[in-house]
C-alpha cells in the first residue's frame, strides 16, 4: 500500500466514523464539505460498502445540489450494483461527461449490449487520455471486453495498441489471450512469441505460449515452453501442473508422476490432479496404487466422473473385481447419465459380467444402454459394433448383421469389422454376403482366412471353394 493509499483509507474511515455517528444520532445538520463527501463515497466504493456509499451520495447530494462530481458518484455506484440502465440515465441527462467517465459510461452500455456504441465511447475516452496514460487505458479496455466475452473487439483495439506501443509486453500478452479466446491460433502465438522478443525473462509469457501449443496438440513445445517458464519461477505450481500434464499426454508418466506430485503437495485437495496422477500409476501396470489414489479422489469430490471411471477401469483391467468395477461404473452414470462414454462404460460393465455368469438381466441391461450409447452418439461405429457383438453372442445374427452393416457404413476400413460380419453371414448360412466381407478382409488383413476358420472350421469349404473357382 503506498502513502497516497494510507491517506487515503485513513481520511476515509475518520469521515465514515464522524458520517455515521451523526446517522446514529439521526442529526442530518452535520456538514461536510463536497470535497469529503467525495471522499466519504470513494472510501465506501472502496471498502466494498455499496449500500453505504449510495446512502452517503445521497447525503451529499442534499448537502451539495450543485455538485457535478457527487451527482457521478451515485452513477459509478449503480455500475458496480449492476443496475446499468439506472447508469446510463443518470449520465445521459448531463450536459458533458469528461474523464473516467467517460470509460464508466462506455463499460456500461457494453453491459446493455450496445458494443458499437461502447467503442464509440472508448474511443472518445482515449482522445481525452494524458499521453502517458493511453497505453495503460488501451490495456484496461481490452480486458473489460475480455471480461465481457466480446473477445474479437477486445483484439481490434489490441491490435491498434500493439502498433503504438510495440515494446509493452502486457500488451502483447493481453493481445495473446484475446486471439486465443477468439480461436485464432497463429496469432495468439505470434503475439506470445513478441512478448517474449521484448522480455525474455518474464515467466508469465512462456506459460502463455506453453498452453497455446498444448491447445494444438504441440506437446514437445509447449513442455519446452513450461521448463523456460519454471526456469525463470519455479514456484509457479500451476506451470508445474501443465507441464505434469504436457508429460501424461507424451507418455512419459515417470516424469509426469514427479511432476503431478510436486503439485499435490502444494494442493492436496485438487481431486482432478489426483485423477491425472493415479492414470500415471494405472498406465505403468500399477493398479493397486492407481486405485488408492483414485479412491482419495472421489473421497474429495465424490462428484468427480473421472475418479469413479478411473476406479472402475483399473477394477475392470485387473479382471479380479468385476463387482467392484460395476459398482464404480453405476457410480459415474448417476452422476451424468447422458454422458456417452459413461453410458458406455456402464454397458461394458454389464457385458463382462453377463459373459462370466450368462445372466439373461445383464445381457438385457447391457444391450439397452449400448443402444442409449448409439441415441447419443450414432456417429460412433464402436457402440453399433458393441450391440452388434452382444447380438452375435446371443446368437440373433439377424440383428447382428444389421447392426454390424451399419457400422460398416461408417467405418468401410475396419478390418475387425470384415471379419465381424463375415462370421455373422456364415452363422446365417448366407454364402454370397460371406464371400463378399471375407474378401474385403481378406485385402487389408492376411490372416483373415485363420482367424475365421479358427472359429468356424467348416467355412474353409466356402472359402476353398470360392477360391478355387469354377470347375472345368
Amino acid at each position: 500500500m503506498t502513502d497516497d493509499d494510507k491517506e487515503f483509507y485513513e481520511e476515509g474511515a475518520s469521515l465514515a466514523a464522524k458520517y455515521e455517528a451523526s446517522v446514529r444520532k439521526g442529526d442530518s445538520s452535520t456538514y461536510f464539505d463536497s470535497d469529503e463527501m467525495e471522499t466519504l463515497i470513494d472510501y465506501y466504493i472502496a471498502t466494498d460498502e455499496l449500500d453505504k456509499a449510495e446512502e452517503a451520495q445521497a447525503y451529499g447530494a442534499a448537502m451539495h445540489p450543485e455538485s457535478r462530481a457527487i451527482k457521478l458518484k451515485l452513477a459509478k455506484i449503480c455500475l458496480l450494483k449492476e443496475k446499468y440502465s439506472e447508469t446510463d440515465a443518470i449520465l445521459s441527462a448531463l450536459d458533458s461527461i469528461e474523464g473516467d467517465y467517460i470509460g464508466m459510461w462506455a463499460e456500461c452500455i457494453a453491459r446493455k449490449g450496445d458494443i458499437a456504441r461502447s467503442k464509440t465511447l472508448f474511443r472518445k475516452y482515449l482522445q481525452d487520455c494524458h499521453p502517458d496514460e493511453i497505453c495503460a487505458v488501451y490495456l484496461d479496455i481490452a480486458t473489460f471486453y475480455n471480461t465481457i466475452e466480446q473477445y474479437t473487439v477486445a483484439a481490434e483495439f489490441l491490435d491498434e495498441a500493439c502498433l503504438l506501443y510495440p515494446d509493452s509486453v502486457d500488451l502483447w500478452n493481453e493481445r495473446g489471450y484475446s486471439y486465443d479466446l477468439c480461436g485464432d491460433d497463429a496469432k495468439a502465438l505470434e503475439s506470445y512469441n513478441r512478448a517474449i522478443d521484448i522480455d525474455p525473462y518474464k515467466s508469465e509469457s512462456w506459460c502463455y505460449l506453453g498452453s497455446i501449443y498444448f491447445k494444438t496438440q504441440n506437446m514437445e513445445k509447449a513442455l519446452d515452453a513450461f521448463n523456460f517458464s519454471l526456469a525463470i519461477n519455479g514456484d509457479d505450481m500451476l506451470t508445474v501442473l501443465q507441464k505434469a500434464h504436457c508429460l501424461f499426454n507424451l507418455g512419459r508418466y515417470e516424469e509426469a508422476k514427479e511432476a503431478y506430485r510436486q503439485y499435490l503437495n502444494y494442493n492436496r485437495t485438487d481431486a482432478l490432479a489426483l485423477t491425472f496422477y493415479a492414470e500415471c500409476f494405472e498406465n505403468t501396470d500399477d493398479c493397486d496404487t492407481a486405485l488408492t489414489l483414485y479412491k482419495k479422489a472421489v473421497k474429495i469430490d465424490p462428484s468427480l466422473v473421472d475418479g469413479w471411471v478411473g476406479l472402475c477401469g483399473c477394477a475392470f483391467d485387473t479382471g479380479e473385481k468385476p463387482e467392484e468395477a460395476l459398482r464404480y461404473a453405476k457410480e459415474a452414470y448417476k452422476l451424468h447419465p447422458d454422458n456417452v462414454e459413461i453410458v458406455s462404460c456402464l454397458a461394458d460393465n454389464y457385458d463382462r459380467r453377463a459373459a462370466l455368469t450368462d445372466r439373461d438381466d445383464d445381457y438385457d441391461r447391457a444391450l439397452d444402454l449400448y443402444l442409449r450409447c448409439i441415441e447419443l452418439d450414432p456417429q460412433n461405429e464402436q457402440y453399433w459394433v458393441d450391440a452388434g457383438n452382444l447380438y452375435l453372442r446371443c446368437s440373433l445374427f439377424d440383428k447382428a448383421k444389421s447392426f454390424l452393416e451399419v457400422a460398416y457404413t461408417l467405418n468401410p476400413k475396419s478390418e475387425k469389422l470384415t471379419i465381424m460380419l463375415a462370421m455373422t453371414c456364415y452363422c446365417l448360412d448366407d454364402r454370397k454376403a460371406f464371400m463378399r466381407y471375407y474378401s474385403d478382409a481378406r485385402e487389408t488383413y492376411p490372416n483373415a482366412r485363420e482367424i475365421i476358420v479358427r472359429v468356424f472350421p467348416d467355412a474353409a469349404q466356402w472359402i476353398d471353394s470360392a477360391e478355387a473357382g469354377p470347375q472345368q
